[in-house]
């Protein structure tokens, strides 16, 4: 290969295996790492594949066994990866995307843990689910944060309005947030109440050492996740199947639920940004968010547990810590 610029590639073994980057070399590798601009995909619980919304400037190690690199070479393979890093989708179909679902779908089996049952790997803490909506919120946050920054450090900015209206675009999103998370709360409630065994291993955990997320982080929704997957555990280890099912449709709703909020505020933020920057003159550059490879070299690393973490900056060097 003469020229690695403007080639699109894919990078596997991202957040423990349970992550690929698809993505477009923005120049040729320097220092034995490659730049690539594009998104990455990843697996809901219930087998739904998701790819992130925002736009991702990441340098990948570039002889990194653990981090696979392969370029697209195929023309069906690159017209599919073209069409989908220019469009705004939250899920691939198998039946629109075939190549790039069966080059994911067995790029994050291969990378999986043996003996993870149902093909979902566990989590830092071992607890949560591969949860695709609190890395969506992640970038969110992240790229609001960037373009408040844009906006203080440009002196030809002169009013409050694209500020005020970041702030209420902020606000909306954890009022809808918590809206829907406490609608799930609810229906987990009253299935649990069926349950007077459950409620009882419940309030037991709740009451033990065990280190609970806070119920502020990501609206609650972290908090609640949690407690539905042990719910669910101890449903699978009783034989209980049909209570299992549903709790698989209380997490599905709430997923689905809280995707479709989370995407509608990133498009009314990308416009707000696009329209702003356009009136201003401003080149200020947004990469959007790398939450999910911000500690992925560590034994246990998976998606970012906490908002604070998730804040770090946008173009990371993944062979370490975020630089």
């Amino acid at each position: 290969m003469k020229t690695l610029t403007g080639n699109l590639f894919f990078v596997s073994g991202l957040s423990n295996g349970r992550e690929v980057f698809l993505g477009k070399a923005i120049d040729e590798p320097f220092e034995d790492m490659l730049t690539l601009e594009g998104k990455t995909i990843g697996f809901t619980p219930q087998g739904i594949m998701v790819v992130r919304p925002f736009t991702t400037l990441v340098s990948f190690p570039w002889r990194d066994p653990n981090t696979p690199i392969q370029q697209l070479t195929d023309a069906g393979a690159i017209h599919e990866a073209q069409a989908l890093m220019g469009a705004a989708l939250s899920q691939i179909q198998r039946t629109t995307h075939p190549l790039i679902w069966r080059w994911v779908e067995s790029a994050v089996r291969r990378e999986l843990a043996p003996g993870v049952p149902g093909g979902i790997p566990p989590m830092r803490s071992g607890l949560t689910p591969a949860n695709p909506f609190q890395t969506f919120y992640e970038g969110f946050k992240s790229s609001a944060e960037q373009f408040r920054r844009a906006l203080f450090l440009s002196p030809q900015v002169t009013t409050t309005r694209e500020l005020d209206k970041l702030t209420a675009l902020d606000g909306d999103l954890v009022i809808e947030i918590g809206k829907v998370t406490n609608q799930i709360a609810v229906s987990f409630n009253q299935v649990v109440a069926r349950e007077n065994e459950l409620k009882v291993y419940l309030d037991t955990l709740q009451g033990g050492t065990l280190g609970m997320p806070p119920t502020g982080l990501v609206g609650g929704w972290v908090f609640l996740v949690n407690r539905l997957q042990m719910a669910k555990n101890w449903a699978r280890r009783y034989g209980k199947t049909p209570f299992v099912r549903e709790i698989n449709d209380i997490i599905k709703n709430g997923i689905t639920g809280l995707n479709e909020i989370i995407l509608e505020h990133c498009s009314a933020l990308d416009t707000l940004i696009a329209e702003t920057f356009s009136q201003y003159g401003i080149t200020y550059e947004l990469h959007g968010e790398i939450s999910p490879f911000a500690s992925y070299t560590l034994p246990h690393a998976g998606a970012v547990d906490s908002i604070e973490a998730a804040a770090a900056p946008m173009t990371a060097v993944l062979a370490g810590l975020p630089t």
